[in-house]
Formats: structure tokens, C-alpha cells, sequence
């Protein structure tokens, strides 16, 4: 069997920055200044977006917050307009109960006689 050989990485693909030089067509890596100089520009670039999508989020999330306490708000409103509707349908249902009841008296000559109960003038059977 033979032995494998550790595969290389493409050349786009190397984390090394800004790989110009080669020898006998293998890379070779620039000054440790340089790529540590690269290194700290790309750190602070990444820093600097990661900060203002940080700052896009924090931003974002304030406004979903101000607009749930706003909904929350409606809710709350309707929640206790909707109790109110509630008892005032109550209310309305008994007076129409109270008012079917009183077209519903006696109509057999009630109130003619002498009160005593008969509604037919005072004549108990």
C-alpha cells in the first residue's frame, strides 16, 4: 500500500493573507508583519460590521418592543370593551325578559275587581 499524502488546500482557500510568493510552485507566506498586519485589518473590519448589525438588531428589537407594548395596549382596550359589551348585553337581555313578562299579564279583566287576587271582580269559585 501506498503511503497518502496530506492533501493541499487550493490557494483561494488558504487563510493566508495576500499570498504573492511562490517557490518551485509551492507557496510560500509573506513577512509575519504583513500577514499579522492583515490579520488585524480583517479582525477589525469583521468587529465593525458585527457592531453596526449589532446596532441594526438593537434598533430593530426596539421598535418590535414599542410596538408590542403599543398592541398589548390595544388588546388591553378591547379586552375591557369587551366586558363592558358583555354586561351591558346582560343588561339589556333582562330588561327585554322584564318587558315580554309585563306584555304577558293577565288579560282576563285583571285590575277590575277588588284586588283581592281573582281578576274577575271580587267572585271566588
Amino acid at each position: 500500500m501506498r503511503p497518502q499524502q496530506p492533501q493541499q488546500q487550493p490557494l483561494q482557500q488558504m487563510h493566508v493573507a495576500n499570498v504573492q510568493n511562490t517557490a518551485n510552485g509551492v507557496p510560500t507566506a509573506p513577512p509575519l508583519a504583513t500577514f499579522l498586519q492583515q490579520t488585524i485589518n480583517d479582525l477589525q473590519r469583521d468587529k465593525t460590521n458585527l457592531t453596526r448589525q449589532v446596532e441594526q438588531l438593537t434598533q430593530a428589537n426596539n421598535t418590535l418592543q414599542a410596538e408590542s407594548l403599543r398592541i398589548n395596549g390595544q388588546y388591553e382596550q378591547l379586552r375591557h370593551d369587551h366586558e363592558e359589551l358583555k354586561k351591558n348585553f346582560h343588561i339589556l337581555l333582562l330588561k327585554v325578559k322584564i318587558l315580554e313578562e309585563s306584555k304577558q299579564e293577565p288579560k282576563d279583566g285583571g285590575g277590575k275587581g277588588d284586588d283581592n287576587g281573582t281578576g274577575v271582580g271580587g267572585i271566588r269559585s
